[in-house]
């Protein structure tokens, strides 16, 4: 299946979606042992998904044969498609931000009544905006692709004229300007479209951009639907009569009971106090409303009126009045809001190849002024929920993480199968009736009946007579009192191993859920471990093999696959590594796979990794790129947890894990124990880097120890060098009646060094407990970067050290304002990355060392770059360049003229063609008349670069060899230099 999977990633292919039974052969074997497979597939690449819009399967029945029919459907030609009908709703564009005129237009047409204002001029200056902002954009940029050719064609020519007078440069910038301007509108034109948050950075990727979005609309289009009697639906109409027969039946409500409310209702504590209460009834201000505003993304999806949060808060200055009244109207003084109580439905697939509605999930497309007042009553409630919401519960709250909840099954699920009688299934109950004992998992645990995540629920209990009715009653209030009714097809029993047949079919057959052996998954994370731990989270390293098979590197500058690589790739695992320790071969593997799209493949095969990946990991200042390694960020994660178990040792999993693991101990010092779960295992794994990076915050000091505990900064152990006074004693022995340090104890028991540590340690004038921090941030809490950075380090200790220098140095080159591309080439010649002779050869590609060219003897990337006699004659026949002009084309060419072994003659060839071709894709140089200079030294901080020395007297014309020179060999000097 692995070769399979690198033969569908080399050709670059996606699968087709289909419609139908999955199974496509069957052995036929009726009467015996029936195995289905599905064997047949369907696979497109991106051009063909360019060429044809509409792409998917069908499969059909098998007709006499052992496998089915498989029917294909493709549209048109874009070009051969008759022209849609469907009008086009209103959206705000995102670079209609870049142009001034926009900003004029909506003032134009939005005007502030004298008065307040009601809803009504609101949602009228809205629509003139829209209707105005429309008009103006038809007749701006109506033909923005023929605008960009036109504009592609005047800096050509102007590049192509033998003209030089100022007028001539004056024209060429002004065009170069309108180019950059609609390149950089048409690229923020398909961003919004693609729905790409991550790619916020690299080098421009217009053309990923455009596939994507093609790719998305091409997605999110509903082929065909299963309708619930079974037919296969095709055409729009029927779609629309199916969902709204599907939806109005799923949320039509079964009817509210008063007196099952009232039931539900009784057994609710009283938790808002007076002081509670008075703040959530004061009245609402502006700032409240500004608050809601700059809460939203700017470009999240928008409601009817078309207009996102960023057209508020672009325009707030404009807008903000009138907005501001009608909102504090209706959240201060009841004003109607129907007129903005209105959404879009938008369906969003909950599995890979949705079949049928119940396979989506409707989402509302509400309107930002809907958004304003909800946020506003949403951010007052978050002041008072905690005080209000058990800690069962762990959504919606600051400081309660979904994690919790995942922690927590995971442990009880695995006490669970190794207790004698028990019961979990996914349900949401109360534990107020008396007729349900929870799960605890030793003497003197706390007691868990269930675990709550929004509507996702987990109960454990005891299996009994007693506790079957007991849910079954609750259920049925819960169900009179809400009008809501259990899904039963995704709520599931599992039993202990001793638990009876008897009671399971029991169980069964009155509460009617299946039976399963253990629940799988919770919270999208596993609740129970098996041997293999690869098995466990083979999901995510599928998840992360179809997400960078479905990106092709060719649509990417270097650049672009950076960004990406760090903001998707390397988030996808961090929500199970939160949780779970990942075997070091796991993390190896998605290390490979993603290395391998970083070095960029071609049609037939992945290309020379030259470095290794630990120092792609490195950070950019010790000369590395700053991928993350997974180990490393995994045990920071983990270390999170055990911070905020050490934080908040009151929490419902912290007194959970106490009770199992560390009952009449400390958390800092417990062992695994005897048959641990994986969970804990994993805690203690994280826990193993927290300690490296703990010490104490002298309050009263008694609690510790001068000689043992970790309490001075200065040294990784946190301990003094010299001590010579009593063991036992604490660092209070040392603090004077006044709070200050007794320096003449100081002295008597520890050494010089030791004393200026601890002198530098300021005391509280207040008596306050001693209090264990982390070091390596400035408020003493955990972070997961520090503590990455902290893993990193103790992985490294016995490596050569980076200098301050050096880290300086690295700094400025990735602080210049270059193309990353550029950037990325630069660190490519520094490290010796690059297909050279030498580098050729050491990898027995290439028999020699030798320089093609000119025959010497060995080819590094200093003689390619900047002593090859035949390299300098070739591109001297060319016309001088401007320095950007070679920046640019310098990583496009230079590889192919280093490789020359290949292609020796062409390259010759195509050396001044390709420079000429990058010249008409460049800003142009400014021309100047020549003065004399006296050099001197650039300021702290920044780079100077001497083009002008690349000119001789006669004003010879030089190429690319000496630019390059002036380019990169600061660089190069400079750390070999500093290397010695």
């Amino acid at each position: 299946m692995e070769e399979f999977r690198q033969t569908v990633d080399v050709c670059n292919l996606t699968p087709l979606a289909f419609s139908g039974d999955k199974f496509t052969w069957t052995n036929r074997n009726f009467n015996g042992l029936l195995v289905k497979e599905r064997l047949d597939r369907g696979f497109i690449n991106q051009k063909w998904k360019e060429l044809f819009n509409e792409n998917h399967i069908s499969h059909l029945e098998y007709f006499s044969s052992d496998h089915r029919m498989i029917e294909y459907f493709v549209s048109l030609h874009a070009q051969d498609r008759p022209a849609s009908t469907m009008h086009k709703r209103f959206r705000f564009e995102q670079f209609w931000l870049k142009d001034s005129e926009c900003w004029d237009v909506i003032i134009k047409n939005w005007s502030n009544p004298s008065t307040d204002g009601s809803m009504f001029h609101l949602l009228q200056n809205i629509f003139a905006c829209s209707e105005a902002v429309q008009h103006w954009h038809f007749g701006k940029y109506g033909q923005m692709k023929n605008d960009i050719n036109n504009a592609h064609q005047r800096v050509a020519s102007l590049h192509n004229s033998r003209h030089s007078s100022t007028a001539h440069t004056t024209q060429m910038l002004d065009a170069k300007k309108i180019l950059d301007d609609l390149l950089e509108k048409e690229e923020l034109y398909w961003q919004q479209r693609a729905r790409v948050d991550w790619l916020k950075g690299g080098d421009a990727n217009t053309k990923f951009f455009h596939s994507r979005a093609k790719a998305r609309y091409n997605n999110n289009k509903i082929k065909s639907l299963l309708s619930s009697d079974g037919r296969i639906l095709r055409s729009e109409a029927d779609f629309a009569a199916e969902a709204s027969s599907f939806f109005s039946n799923l949320f039509t409500t079964a009817g509210e009971d008063g007196d099952a409310l009232d039931i539900v209702i009784s057994t609710i504590n009283t938790s808002i106090t007076d002081e509670m209460n008075l703040i959530l009834t004061q009245n609402f201000t502006r700032s409240d409303v500004e608050e809601a505003l700059n809460s939203m993304a700017p470009d999240k999806s928008p409601g009817m009126d078309g207009m996102s949060a960023m057209f508020f808060q672009k325009h707030w200055d404009v807008v903000g009045s009138l907005v501001t009244n009608c909102v504090l109207a209706i959240l201060n003084e009841g004003a109607d809001m129907s007129e903005i109580n209105s959404a879009l439905i938008t369906l969003i697939p909950k599995v890979e190849q949705p079949q049928q509605l119940s396979d989506y999930k409707p989402i509302s497309l509400c309107s930002v002024l809907y958004k304003l007042v909800s946020k506003a009553i949403v951010n007052r409630f978050k002041k008072v929920l905690p005080a209000a919401i058990s800690q069962n519960q762990s959504a919606f709250l600051p400081g309660r993480l979904i994690t919790d909840n995942v922690l927590l099954a995971f442990e009880l699920v695995h006490c669970l199968k190794n207790k004698k009688r028990g019961l979990s299934t996914l349900l949401q109950m109360e534990e107020r009736l008396g007729n349900l004992k929870g799960l605890s998992i030793s003497r003197g645990a706390p007691s868990v009946s269930h675990l709550l995540f929004a509507d996702d629920s987990l109960l454990f209990c005891e299996a009994n007579e007693s506790s079957c009715q007991a849910i079954m009653r609750i259920l049925e209030v819960y169900h009179r009192a809400s009008g809501q009714l259990l899904n039963t097809e995704k709520t599931v029993m599992s039993f202990s191993l001793n638990t009876c047949d008897a009671l399971k079919t029991r169980f069964n057959s009155v509460l009617g859920m299946p039976i399963c052996d253990l629940h799988e998954k919770y919270l999208g994370l596993p609740s129970y471990a098996g041997r293999d731990k690869s098995k466990l989270f083979s999901n995510i390293k599928d998840r992360v093999w179809k997400l960078m098979n479905s990106w092709h590197a060719k649509l990417f500058s270097i650049g672009g696959r950076e960004v990406l690589l760090k903001a998707v790739v390397q988030s996808i695992p961090t929500y199970a590594m939160s949780c779970f320790s990942f075997p070091k071969k796991f993390c190896r593997q998605l290390e490979s796979k993603m290395a391998n799209f970083w070095w960029g493949s071609s049609a037939n095969k992945s290309k020379i990794h030259w470095k290794k990946w630990s120092l792609l990991c490195q950070p950019k200042a010790e000369g590395g790129i700053g991928f993350c390694s997974f180990l490393h960020i995994n045990q920071a994660l983990l270390a999170k947890q055990a911070w905020r178990i050490l934080e908040d040792p009151h929490s419902l999993l912290a007194r959970v894990l106490k009770a199992r693991y560390f009952k009449n101990g400390e958390f800092l010092t417990a062992s695994k124990g005897t048959l641990p779960s994986l969970t804990w295992q994993s805690i203690c794994d994280g826990r193993d880097l927290l300690v490296k990076g703990l010490r104490w915050k002298i309050g009263f000091g008694n609690l510790v120890k001068c000689v043992s505990d970790p309490w001075l900064p200065g040294n990784t152990t946190f301990l003094p060098y010299t001590y010579c006074g009593d063991l036992e004693f604490t660092v209070e022995h040392y603090i004077s009646s006044d709070r200050q340090w007794d320096f003449s104890l100081l002295q008597q028991h520890f050494g010089q060094i030791d004393i200026d540590r601890i002198l530098s340690l300021s005391l509280s004038p207040y008596q306050r407990e001693d209090k264990l921090i982390w070091h390596h941030s400035e408020n003493g809490s955990y972070t997961v970067k520090s503590g990455y950075h902290l893993a990193e380090n103790l992985e490294k200790m016995n490596d050569s050290s980076t200098s301050n220098t050096i880290r300086s140095w690295w700094n400025r080159l990735w602080a210049l304002n270059l193309p990353k591309k550029v950037k990325i080439f630069s660190w490519r010649v520094i490290n010796d990355a690059l297909p050279t002779a030498v580098n050729l050869m050491h990898r027995k590609i290439s028999p020699s060392t030798a320089c093609s060219l000119c025959n010497c003897p060995r080819e590094s990337s200093g003689h390619a770059l900047f002593l090859c006699t035949r390299a300098k004659q070739e591109i001297h026949g060319t016309k001088p360049k401007p320095a950007a002009i070679i920046c640019s084309f310098a990583e496009a060419y230079v590889q192919q003229f280093i490789n020359s072994t290949l292609k020796p003659a062409s390259q010759e060839a195509d050396c001044p063609s390709q420079l000429e071709a990058s010249t008409s894709n460049s800003h142009p140089a400014h021309h100047t008349r020549s003065v004399p200079v006296h050099w001197t030294p650039p300021p702290a901080g920044s780079f100077k670069m001497n083009v002008d020395a690349a000119f001789d007297e006669a004003g010879r014309i030089i190429g690319v060899g000496e630019v390059i020179l002036i380019i990169l060999v600061m660089f190069w000097e400079l750390f070999r230099s500093l290397s010695g």
